[in-house]
């Protein structure tokens, strides 16, 4: 499967690159760090079948991306900020 990373941040990126090399039949095809240059990337007759998308970037947010893009591929939304990801209690450290 073809997969694309779209993420403001290079560490990110570099984090995400290293997961998917590890997860078998997954093909990292392309990688942006400005969504609006992706935007082009999915008018491909063949864009990614799946895009680990960044939800916060500027100019464009993941969601606003993901609605622009809709079904052309499987997104899974990613993001390095903790309230985002729904967890409002505290953590043990």
């Amino acid at each position: 499967m073809n997969v694309a990373i779209i993420d403001d941040e290079r560490p990110a990126i570099a984090l995400l690159t290293a997961y998917i090399q590890r997860t078998n039949g997954l093909v990292l095809e392309s990688t942006f760090t400005d969504p609006m240059d992706a935007l082009g990337h999915y008018n491909h007759p063949n864009p990614p079948k799946l895009t680990f998308l960044d939800v916060d970037m500027p100019g464009i947010t993941g969601i606003e991306f993901a609605r622009i893009v809709g079904p052309k591929t499987r997104i899974i939304l990613t993001t390095s900020f903790r309230n985002y990801g729904g967890y409002s209690g505290e953590v043990d450290q």
